[in-house]
């Protein structure tokens, strides 16, 4: 790494920060662990509920070195290399494309705050800055969110990232 400072600065007077972690705040229930389980309906007693984050800053993560935006999900996701042959009964009656095909690599699904299998978790007033992908992913079974009064800048992928359900 090299930093070329500007021609009136100092390198000596500078606080150069270099994050080493990829998220904050993780909030993880443990329902569902299995792949061939996520189409169940979800049990709320084993999710992670009923928190406040309010008045929060969270700032700097890393990313990854190597990135690729996603894949399909025939792409061997499922034991043994299968795809989901169909839409799921969840997309039945959706004028919207078959987009449950295409998911953003689970290794990549992590922000400043990440949410898998939560629900009425609140994140409001606060400010999520420098992340290294996503200010915040709400991944798998999530419901009863709230996400409200937020600045979420600077990111190196994107500020809110959502995956799973319909």
């Amino acid at each position: 790494l090299y930093y070329y400072p500007a021609e009136d600065e100092d390198i000596n007077n500078l606080n150069v920060v270099i994050p080493t972690t990829k998220e904050i705040i993780r909030l993880q229930g443990s329902d569902k662990p299995e792949i061939a389980d996520w189409g169940k309906e979800p049990d709320l007693a084993k999710q992670v509920s009923h928190i406040t984050f309010d008045g929060f800053t969270l700032e700097g993560t890393e990313s990854d070195n190597y990135l690729t935006d996603g894949w399909s999900y025939g792409e061997t996701w499922y034991p043994g290399g299968t795809a989901i042959p169909y839409p799921p009964k969840e997309a039945e009656g959706s004028t919207q494309p078959y987009y449950s095909d295409y998911s953003v690599r689970p290794a990549y699904m992590h922000g400043g705050f990440t949410l898998i299998n939560t629900n009425h978790i609140t994140i409001q007033n606060s400010r999520i800055t420098n992340m290294g992908l996503f200010g915040i992913v709400v991944w798998r079974d999530n419901s009863h969110n709230t996400l409200q009064n937020l600045v979420i800048e600077k990111t190196g992928m994107g500020g809110i990232n959502s995956d799973g359900g319909y």
